[in-house]
């Protein structure tokens, strides 16, 4: 039995180290930057790193396993020597990726139905005086509800009726079509529970993706290029506000002098207003005093042809991937088999240049691991950005505002929970953006093909003798004698198994794509006509400065 080179091993597992390394720093940082040090415990920090930087690490897999399938043939599209028989190495690779993504999977699946939540009531009844023991005990009475949760969704997804082989026998076109997604319908109700949970942390991820990646995807780069507010401009506006309010302050003073007695109740209201109003006017000073002094605005001035440079890429970026999802919708509507197939297409017949680009790329190793590690990022980042530019909502009431130095342990263990659910679903976007390239990676195949007056009825399908060279697709694999001259990578497998076999997951996943499309354009024009950010804007003192801190500032305007 040929081994697996050592140039094999080391171009798969080198990259995914070097990723870890990255992402765990990332997530290190970004946790240390927002949190509010006086409220930290380390042990809710090192839940929410650790939360963080498994979503990072099961993202991470991705490109490695695309690059192990490419590397088992040859640009000829025979297999090479170490991956020929399909029982050993070759079985070995796809083995330790399919335990990988279900171990990857099980741990996010852990932590949103049982750490995050054990986490946040552990941290809300703390309080002086009171025991690490009765702070466990009085979260464990919350948690067990999310205990109960979660075995309900596993039994739910053991025993409900999911797709089968034998559901496709009397129609030779729906069973072709089904395997050609779902391979092997092979498993038991351990993988059904399994499948169908991680279907549903996908679903609630597919829903955060279009209240925070769609706005987010055009938030962060425009933002980028506009910059923040010339800080003359607001230092004269704080001064203009702080004469106004001083003139108003004196003719009340003037009107009723030290007789305060005889105000009117408007009056005193107004009073108290216009108190509390200098109090805010002399914190933001305050603040704007300190983000405008010292080495950080100079750094700042230093990085603006960046900042403007970086945001026009990741706003092309945005908008790359905004035509790839439209075209791909558009595709589906039109050519899919429909909603009880969950819009899946056997054959893509609209551009996608994303995929395209990367499948270009994967010739000149490691370019196309670059480039999709930088697609994931931005994914990431964008979901990121939406939520730190909206806050965290539950419905119409609005949680916690994540801010620098100023986000409790509550607000970072729900953008914790948020991103580990998008982590899930941002499987199926990846494989929307670019199927292609995340099912057979960059394979060709030199096997005969099946003929027939339609290639679709398998029945009457004849094998020729004929050898062809070709790259391996999607719609060329259903015509091949020999469906294993193209080598599927376990991501897209697991990702089509998920959506197929639940195919009302599948069109709920569509629905939600379309609405991302839709608040990526709302936001496009939100932030088009908002004003530019301000300067103090990331340093707020509290969790949520409401708009009727803001009126204070404008009293002068209704006297």
């Amino acid at each position: 039995m040929a081994t697996i080179p050592s140039a094999v091993l080391a171009g798969i597992w080198l990259p995914f180290v070097i990723v870890g390394g990255l992402s765990l720093f990332l997530c290190f940082f970004y946790v240390r930057y927002y949190q509010r040090r006086r409220d930290a415990e380390v042990s809710v920090t090192i839940t929410i790193i650790s939360g963080l930087t498994v979503s990072l690490l099961t993202l991470a897999l991705i490109p490695v396993d695309i690059f192990g399938v490419s590397q088992m043939k040859t640009s000829m599209g025979d297999f090479k020597e170490w991956s020929a028989d399909p029982n050993a190495s070759r079985k070995d690779v796809e083995s330790t990726f399919r335990y990988m993504y279900y171990a990857f999977y099980s741990v996010v699946m852990l932590f949103v139905f049982l750490v995050l939540p054990f986490m946040y009531f552990y941290y809300e009844e703390g309080d002086e005086g009171v025991s690490t023991a009765r702070r466990c005990c009085s979260a464990l009475k919350y948690w067990i509800g999310f205990c109960v949760a979660l075995a309900v969704v596993l039994l739910i997804g053991a025993f409900v009726p999911w797709a089968s082989e034998q559901q496709f026998d009397n129609n030779e076109t729906t069973s072709d079509y089904a395997r050609l997604f779902l391979g092997s319908f092979a498993s038991n109700r351990g993988q059904n529970a399994l499948s169908f949970t991680i279907s549903f942390l996908a679903l609630i991820g597919a829903v955060c993706s279009v209240l925070y990646t769609g706005p987010g995807m055009v938030a962060l780069p425009i933002d980028l290029i506009r910059g923040y507010r010339r800080v003359e401009d607001e230092r004269d506006e704080l001064t203009s506000r702080k004469k106004r309010h001083d003139s108003h302050q004196r003719n009340f003073d003037s009107k009723y002098g030290r007789e305060r007695r005889a105000m009117s109740s408007k009056d005193r209201k107004r009073m108290e207003n216009f108190k509390a109003g200098e109090r805010l006017l002399k914190r933001r000073q305050k603040r704007f005093d300190a983000a405008t002094k010292g080495c950080g605005m100079r750094c700042h001035k230093c990085m603006r042809p960046f900042s403007i440079l970086s945001g026009i890429v990741l706003f092309l970026v945005a908008l790359l991937i905004f035509f790839c999802l439209l075209m791909n919708g558009i595709d589906r509507i039109l050519h899919s088999k429909g909603y009880r197939y969950g819009f899946l297409l056997n054959k893509s017949t609209l551009p996608n240049p994303v995929g395209y680009l990367l499948l270009w790329s994967q010739t000149f190793f490691p370019l196309d691991y670059v480039l999709l590690i930088a697609l994931i990022f931005f994914f990431v980042f964008a979901t990121l950005y939406g939520i730190r530019r909206m806050g965290i909502w539950f419905f119409c009431l609005k949680m916690y505002q994540i801010r620098p130095h100023r986000t409790p342990p509550q607000g970072l263990l729900f953008t914790a929970f948020i991103l580990m659910t998008f982590v899930v679903s941002l499987g199926v976007t990846v494989t929307t953006v670019a199927p292609q390239y995340t099912r057979f990676g960059h394979q060709f195949f030199n096997a005969s093909y099946k003929e027939s007056v339609n290639v679709s009825d398998s029945s009457n399908a004849t094998c020729l003798g004929v050898l062809q060279q070709k790259e391996c697709t999607i719609e060329r694999q259903s015509m091949l004698c020999d469906s294993s001259d193209c080598v599927e990578t376990q991501f897209s497998s697991l990702v089509y198994q998920f959506c197929y076999r639940t195919w009302f997951f599948s069109l709920i996943y569509f629905a939600c794509q379309l609405g991302m499309l839709v608040t990526f354009l709302l936001g496009l024009v939100v932030v088009l006509c908002r004003k530019k950010r301000s300067n103090i804007h990331d340093h707020g003192d509290s969790d949520t400065e409401s708009s009727s801190d803001e009126s204070l500032l404008d009293l002068e305007s209704r006297v």
